[in-house]
């Protein structure tokens, strides 16, 4: 077991019931909107949040969903920075409130990152939110991770949450690409 797992927010997540797994690593990363329904299921920890813009916590606000960020173990929040340092006011405040590091992908990184996930892919596409994340970890960093839910790249539905569907500025070809890479080159291990 790696020290840190990233969850998905695919089905896998509800389906394969590894809750208590992955509540054992030391970090857990969760990204944009998340739902925690139990230890057995979901687990219940985050360690770092990961969102993709200010618009992620907001929405946590605006409608009513269940969604919440649990700060109780949040050390980091580990920002993509998609829309520009400046659009990140809320999120800052709500890492400073709680004590949690505020930390940006790091610019050079995410354009790198969007380089090669559009080799050979000619429309508008970007790396998702769970890419980028596993992306900074492993390509970045240079840490192996655990990782569930990604499975979302294998159906039509990309969230055990709700009924959206794979968008085509994610394409699954793609983000499987990089995924199946890592796991042939021992940094990433499915769980």
């Amino acid at each position: 077991m790696n020290d840190i797992i990233v969850v998905g927010n695919g089905p896998s997540v509800v389906d394969a019931k590894k809750g208590q797994q992955i509540d054992a690593h030391k970090d857990v990363v969760r990204m944009n909107e998340y739902y925690i329904y139990d230890g057995d299921t979901t687990g219940v920890r985050t360690t770092i949040w990961a969102p993709a813009k200010d618009f992620h916590h907001w929405k946590l606000y605006k409608t009513g969903k269940n969604f919440a960020v649990d700060w109780t173990e949040v050390h980091t929040v580990l920002y993509m920075n998609r829309t520009g340092t400046d659009r990140c006011d809320l999120v800052k405040k709500q890492a400073a409130d709680h004590n949690a590091r505020f930390v940006f992908v790091p610019e050079e990184h995410r354009q790198w990152l969007i380089g090669e996930y559009k080799k050979g892919y000619n429309k508008k596409a970007g790396p998702s939110a769970g890419l980028t994340v596993l992306s900074y970890y492993i390509d970045y960093l240079k840490t192996p991770l655990d990782c569930i839910g990604f499975d979302g790249l294998d159906s039509y539905r990309m969230h055990y949450f709700d009924n959206a569907r794979c968008s085509y500025f994610h394409p699954p070809e793609i983000e499987k690409r990089f995924i199946n890479n890592w796991i042939e080159k021992g940094m990433l291990k499915k769980l």
